[in-house]
Parts: C-alpha cells; sequence; structure tokens
C-alpha cells in the first residue's frame, strides 16, 4: 500500500515541479524573475531545513503516522493556495499530446536513473547505456513526429543546454554533501543522527539566508555571473572539507559548510532564471520540467559517484571501528570526486555567459 500511494505522490510532485518555474516565469518580468525564483528557492531551502527536524521531532513525541496527517494538512492548505493562481495560460492548444515519445522518454530516464541510483551492482551499466540509446530513439521519433513532446530545436540553445549541464552538475556536487557529512559525523565523531543532521543542516539556513539576495542581484547582473560565483563557492566549500580531520572538524567543519551553502544559495535561483528565460515563453512548461529532470538525475549521479566509491574502497560490509580507516578514506576521495565534479561546473558556468 505504502509504495502504491507513493505512486501518486511521485505523479504530484512531478506536476507541480515540472510547472512552478513555468508559472513564476508567466507571472514576473524578466527583470523581476531573479526576485521571484530567490523567494521560491529560499521556501525550498526553508523546508529543507524544518523538515526533517519537525519529521523527528513529530515521529519521537507522537509516533511516524502523525506525519501522514500532518503532510494531509499541508497539501490541502497547498491545494487552496494553488487554485488562487489566476494568470493560467496556454500556449500549445489544439497540439496532441506525443504519447509514443513520452512512454520512449519516460522508460529511458528511469532506466539512466535507476543505474545511477546503484553504481555498484553489475546491471547498473546496462541500464544506463540502455536508457542512453532510448534517448537515441526518443530523438528519432521526436523529428518525425507533427507535435514533438519536446521541441529539440530548444537544444540549439547555448545558454539553455550549459545551464541545464551545470544545474546536473551543482546537484550532483550538492546532494551526497549531506550523506558523506553524516557518516563521517555520525561513525567516526560518534554524534547521534539528530545532532549530525543539525549540523549539516547549517548549509541549508546559509542558502534560505542567501537565495532571496541572490534573486535580486540576478536581476541587476548577468545571472550566468550570479550562477558562477556560486559554483566557485560551492568548489571551496567541498575542497576545504578534503582537509577535514578530527583535529580541525569543528572549525573547518562549520567554516566549509557556510563557504558551500552560500555557493548553493547563489546559484539555484540565478541557474533557474538563466535556463527559463533562455527560451521563449511558448517553452517555459518544457524548460521547467526539464531542469527539474537533470536536477534529480543529477543529485542521483552524484549518490551513485559516493556509493560506488565507498564500495569499492570498503566492499560491502557493515561499518564497524575496525574498518574505520577505509570509511575515512572513502569519504575523502568521495569529496575529492565531488570537488573536481563541481569544478567542471564552474567552466560549463562560465560558458552559459552572455
Amino acid at each position: 500500500m505504502f509504495l502504491f500511494v507513493r505512486i501518486f505522490q511521485a505523479i504530484g510532485n512531478a506536476m507541480i515541479f515540472a510547472n512552478l518555474n513555468a508559472m513564476i516565469s508567466s507571472v514576473f518580468h524578466i527583470n523581476e524573475r531573479g526576485k521571484a525564483f530567490g523567494i521560491t528557492s529560499m521556501s525550498v531551502f526553508v523546508g529543507l531545513v524544518f523538515g526533517p527536524i519537525l519529521g523527528g521531532i513529530i515521529t519521537e513525541i507522537v509516533g511516524w503516522k502523525a506525519l501522514f496527517y500532518l503532510d494531509t494538512f499541508i497539501g490541502l492548505a497547498a491545494t487552496f493556495a494553488i487554485i488562487r493562481f489566476k494568470y493560467e495560460w496556454i500556449e500549445s492548444k489544439g497540439e496532441k499530446l506525443d504519447i509514443l515519445g513520452s512512454f520512449i522518454l519516460g522508460i529511458s530516464i528511469i532506466s539512466i536513473i535507476y543505474g545511477f541510483s546503484d553504481f555498484t551492482k553489475n546491471y547498473s551499466v546496462f541500464l544506463v547505456i540502455g536508457g542512453i540509446i532510448g534517448l537515441s530513439i526518443f530523438y528519432l521519433v521526436e523529428k518525425r513526429v507533427t507535435y514533438p513532446l519536446i521541441d529539440l530545436n530548444i537544444f540549439n540553445n547555448r545558454i539553455f543546454t550549459l545551464g541545464n549541464i551545470t544545474a546536473f552538475i551543482n546537484y550532483g556536487a550538492f546532494v551526497p554533501i549531506g550523506l558523506i557529512l553524516s557518516l563521517y559525523l555520525q561513525y567516526l565523531k560518534g554524534y547521534s543522527p539528530i545532532t549530525a543532521g543539525l549540523i549539516v543542516s547549517i548549509q541549508s539556513i546559509v542558502m534560505v539566508l542567501v537565495s532571496p539576495f541572490a534573486g535580486k542581484l540576478s536581476d541587476k547582473i548577468d545571472p550566468g555571473n550570479v550562477s558562477t560565483i556560486g559554483m566557485i563557492l560551492t568548489t571551496i566549500g567541498i575542497a576545504l572539507m578534503t582537509l577535514i580531520n578530527v583535529e580541525n572538524a569543528n572549525s573547518l567543519g562549520i567554516l566549509s559548510l557556510i563557504i558551500f551553502g552560500a555557493g548553493i544559495g547563489l546559484f539555484y535561483s540565478s541557474n533557474t532564471k538563466l535556463v527559463i528565460g533562455s527560451v521563449s515563453k511558448k517553452h517555459f512548461g518544457v524548460a521547467s520540467a526539464i531542469l527539474s529532470d537533470i536536477r534529480s538525475m543529477g543529485q542521483i549521479f552524484g549518490t551513485g559517484i559516493v556509493m560506488l566509491i565507498i564500495s569499492i574502497v570498503m566492499g560491502n560490509v557493515e561499518i564497524v571501528p575496525s574498518n574505520y580507516p577505509e570509511l575515512i578514506l572513502s569519504l575523502r576521495i568521495s569529496l575529492v570526486a565531488i570537488a573536481i565534479l563541481s569544478a567542471m561546473g564552474i567552466f560549463t558556468s562560465i560558458l552559459t555567459k552572455k
């Protein structure tokens, strides 16, 4: 039952995140979108901070079932908010939905994401290759249908394509950091899960504070410049994490989280404005959906890299004090790999500048 209803939750989430940025772009003038995206980003990051904390408190005091009642109330409140949205638009009225293209693209992305999710499995490589082949077939189909699911000419737009690549890299570097630091703090520092979660949330708090500023800044200067600064700070923050040891964990760890969080906060809203603003109004929905998918794939790709490195260095064993040296080595290699990935994002972000 749990897995079954999660399908509906996933469909709902897809509908929200595929259209959220498109809705904002349709309402706000391009010179005000950065501010709007900054506020939206702040809201997302507030959820990242308080969601796990409140979830843990409610679970401990009341029980895990109470979370579903709370989420139902939040969902009803969100529904009431969205039905008050009066700026609806239809840019492709009369066009038929590309069912075949939708099916091929869906299966291809599922294969790639599932393959990325666990590189340690032998079949993962075949899933990724199969997904890439599927995307090739999708390309051929889209070139021949009257009303394609995605107008592939959108990828001829340099800013759009490179902006999405940078978003993939940024999420590939952003999401795994929480996993790496949680393992380090719980196993090597001996902190409780709640304490470790509070420490890691420092980056999210900084992201909340920086996001509105980043949005306003991207309205005043080229959002590509703001994105690049964000990627630079993100990379510096991760690079500093590679130097963390037992002695300097508290001071250097907090400093690196602050720099890292500031980088993500600067990047998120400015990159969103850059990508969505590079296409025509007709393609707002498709561009928003592609960006959402790209971020999800980057997140799973980055996590997959970390899990692969841990598996290679440690093997399939339980984490116990006797193999802590291998755990430290695997986490440090993971941070180096993520830092290199993030540095690549600096280069792609520079290329998006107008």
